[in-house]
């Protein structure tokens, strides 16, 4: 539900950067809700969609697209 609350006010390229954070978020609520504590590469799978969303983020705001 607020997945299609945030598609009616933000723009794409927002929702696009939003949408890699899925699979990460997983691995985070479970090591936090449900005491997983998740591999080594799980990790590094975060780090790296991270790292990839900021940079996406970075990138279009400053070439002067939506963020």
């Amino acid at each position: 539900m607020i997945y299609w609350s945030l598609i009616a006010t933000l723009p794409v390229m927002s929702i696009a950067i939003l949408s890699y954070l899925e699979p990460a978020s997983a691995v985070v609520w479970a090591a936090l809700f449900l005491a997983e504590p998740g591999d080594v590469w799980s990790w590094i799978g975060v780090a790296l969609v991270v790292g990839a969303g900021i940079t996406a983020g970075t990138q279009s705001t400053q070439s002067g697209g939506p963020a």
